[in-house]
């Protein structure tokens, strides 16, 4: 399996948004472990519970 190599932006802004994003991901599991609310992430094609694994139920 073939690796693509990061593509670094030239925008100052822009060269520290994925270590912000996953900053901001860590934090958003660290809370909702904290008030046991639900952190959705998209995991497989399925959207589930970061935290706890389940699936999010089905909107009519």
């Amino acid at each position: 399996m073939n690796k693509r190599q990061p593509i670094i932006p030239n925008d100052p802004d822009m060269q520290g948004a994925t270590a912000a994003l996953k900053r901001a991901a860590v934090h958003a599991r660290e809370l909702a472990e904290r008030t046991g609310t639900p952190c959705w992430v998209m995991r497989d094609g399925r959207i589930v519970d970061a935290v706890t694994g389940r699936e999010a139920p089905l909107q009519p």
